[in-house]
């Protein structure tokens, strides 16, 4: 089918959808899947192709014919040209409902109903959501890196960040030192700036706190829901979770994180719980070396974006905790996991959380039941 289009060629094209990993518009032309990024759905347009493949074609927007009644004007400057945001130009509304189309075109079939997957949680508060970013300093140069390269795209303000940490670019811009730079709020709302990704003056994982706080929430529900006699936090962080968890007056807690400085936070923040305790040990190492686990244990993983490692899936299905809680950041990775997990494991709720507005990335939580 790929041989009726040529690269180059300028096709007029009708958007149907957003994808998952990019954020693009998806059309069909002659039966070939096309991608065209900072396209809306609904839009009509005139698309250059610039690669062809066997499955798909990729291509480029060269102008709007007909725009989508989801079309809105970006309000950033630098939208299209800097790396960080993909759908600006598409209405907030029009967002969720793509997001919770792809979850469900994603994991609706590893369910037993649609009922499973729950509407997606949001909040109003569509630009300045982030607690926390990373710029970039070369020579003169303050910003983010653009959308096809390296190069700096120079910034004065980022929308979708606290104005607080805007306000700090001139002082970054006066430092000698290029690179990278972190920015960001610590819970009490003072501003840290560090040239290290490793900061960790941050309690919260999470770079939306709201949105944070409704994940917090949901797991504290589910949590509660399952009763559990020992918790085993894993990839826990400086606990971001703790608090979720009905851990006040009831189960023991168990986190394992393999940063220390991590583990140093977390042990001084929850020092005054003695059922709270941490270890700073890979989770592989951790679980290979657990022979058993307390009857009724529920078991929260917070992955990194490459979800879990095989030999951690392998121990869960030994261990056979009562219930999983699965929060993940990558839907392709989840997917990946809970095909596997599914073995033993009965999907109870899926939950997404619109953790980064004006993106594609979404945050997804998974409760999951151990199969009689």
């Amino acid at each position: 089918m790929s041989s009726n289009l040529s690269v180059g060629q300028e096709v007029e094209l009708s958007i149907d959808r957003l994808s998952y990993g990019g954020g693009r518009g998806v059309s069909r032309h002659l039966g070939l899947v096309i991608f065209i990024p900072f396209t809306a759905p609904g839009d009509t347009v005139t698309a250059r192709i610039l690669k062809i493949k066997k499955n798909f074609a990729e291509a480029q927007l060269v102008k709007v014919l007909k725009p989508s009644p989801h079309r809105v004007q970006a309000p950033c400057k630098v939208f299209g040209q800097c790396g960080g945001c993909q759908w600006q130009h598409i209405e907030a509304s029009e967002q969720i409902h793509q997001k919770q189309n792809i979850i469900e075109h994603s994991l609706s079939r590893l369910c037993e109903s649609k009922n499973i997957i729950a509407p997606i949680i949001f909040t109003s508060k569509n630009y300045r959501y982030r607690n926390r970013i990373q710029v970039h300093k070369k020579q003169n140069l303050v910003g983010f890196h653009s959308l096809q390269s390296h190069n700096i795209i120079p910034i004065t303000d980022c929308l979708i960040s606290d104005s607080r940490l805007s306000d700090q670019f001139q002082t970054i811009k006066s430092k000698k030192a290029d690179g990278r730079y972190e920015i960001g709020l610590t819970p009490e709302e003072n501003i840290f700036i560090s040239s290290s990704s490793a900061q960790t003056h941050n309690k919260f994982a999470q770079v939306n706190t709201e949105i944070n706080q409704h994940m917090i929430s949901w797991v504290k529900e589910q949590a509660s829901l399952t009763t559990p006699n020992t918790v085993f936090d894993l990839y826990c962080g400086s606990g971001n979770f703790v608090d979720s968890l009905p851990l006040t007056k009831g189960p023991n807690y168990i986190g394992v994180e393999l940063n220390p400085k991590s583990v140093t936070q977390a042990k001084q923040l929850f020092k005054s719980h003695t059922h709270i305790q941490f270890y700073a040990q890979d989770v592989v190492d951790y679980l290979k070396t657990t022979e058993s686990l307390p009857e009724n244990s529920l078991i929260l993983v917070d992955p990194p974006r490459k979800g879990l490692h095989p030999q951690v899936i392998l121990e869960l299905k030994r261990l056979r905790p009562s219930h999983i809680i699965y929060i993940s950041c990558h839907l392709e990775t989840l997917k990946r996991d809970l095909n596997k997990l599914s073995e033993s494991y009965q999907i109870q709720q899926i939950q997404g959380f619109d953790m980064f507005p004006q993106t594609d990335h979404i945050e997804t939580a998974c409760l999951l039941r151990l199969k009689d």
